[in-house]
């Protein structure tokens, strides 16, 4: 955590807040501001270049008929450029913003759901404070990023189809060219990325027990007091977040609340890249196409 402000605050109000930092005429958005707050922890040292993002908590003040029913959300995504604090009393900063991920999160911010919920833990974010600064710990900028720039997280709510999925086109079709190569390759990329997200789990203070085996529809079940996650792990040997489900795994997303799905890119690189989606948001995550059909002949 950066900083926190107090229900009063003008920041506080999510429109007046976007009002004030989309009057600054240039893209990217540079604003600076004097700030009233403190940093949370004694060992952060926030310093230029750090990933920073705005979260307004649902004591916020929301605008009228709020289409997210108040809950909290990442309201805006930045480069912190400089910032003045003593000890840990910050009193000025300055931010580095694109517009288009200003617009993109006025329309759809990034919401705290069962989806996300991992995304701001990570980040510290707490639910007391009205209106705050967080400092983006790198490995969860570039998910958060992901999430502004990706049209699939860009749809409202009300955008949704509610009972169908996305179909692929021809030409994302031809481009998942995942489960259609060596054989052995395939194999190589699907272990390596079930271990790198063992290890992940593992590290996060999580117990993880393979149960790929049972053919249930996931990969591990991992256990961390009364928590429970059933994660699918699917390898991709390229950057493209693009691989095979089975329905029975489609069937898992669509019906149960633990289940986890976890991709891992460039899974056979030195430096593996990790994505994850809760549950029935797989569902709205994706476009989808058929494989195969079952086939009997009629009597």
């Amino acid at each position: 955590m950066l900083l926190s402000d107090t229900e009063d605050s003008a920041w506080g109000a999510i429109e007046e807040f976007y009002a004030d930092i989309e009057a600054e005429n240039s893209d990217p958005i540079e604003f600076e501001s004097e700030v009233w707050g403190k940093l949370h922890r004694k060992d952060l040292s926030p310093r230029s270049g750090d990933g920073i993002a705005f979260y307004h908590t649902s004591r916020a003040r929301f605008p009228h008929a709020d289409p997210y029913k108040r809950r909290p959300r990442i309201s805006l995504l930045g480069e912190l450029l400089d910032i003045r604090f003593h000890g840990q009393v910050v009193n000025w900063l300055k931010v580095r913003i694109r517009r288009k991920d200003l617009e993109n999160l006025r329309r759809t911010p990034i919401v705290r759901d069962a989806g996300t919920e991992y995304l701001f833990q990570k980040c510290g974010m707490v639910r007391g404070s009205v209106a705050t600064f967080y400092e983006i710990l790198p490995e969860v900028w570039a998910e958060l990023r992901q999430r502004v720039s990706d049209k699939s997280f860009l749809l409202s709510e009300s955008e949704r189809p509610e009972s169908t999925t996305h179909q692929l086109n021809d030409r994302e079709f031809e481009a998942v060219g995942v489960g259609f190569g060596d054989p052995q390759k395939n194999q190589q990329v699907e272990r390596a990325a079930i271990n790198f997200v063992k290890d992940f789990f593992q590290r996060e203070g999580w117990e993880v027990e393979s149960v790929e085996g049972a053919k249930c529809g996931y990969d591990l079940q991992c256990k961390k007091g009364h928590q429970e996650k059933h994660v699918e792990v699917k390898g991709v040997s390229g950057t493209r977040v693009a691989f095979i489900i089975t329905e029975q795994e489609m069937s898992q997303a669509k019906k149960n609340p633990q289940f986890h799905l976890c991709v891992v890119t460039e899974a056979l690189s030195q430096k593996p890249r990790l994505y994850q989606w809760e549950g029935e948001h797989v569902i709205d995550a994706f476009s989808f196409r058929p494989l195969q059909y079952a086939a009997a002949l009629r009597e």
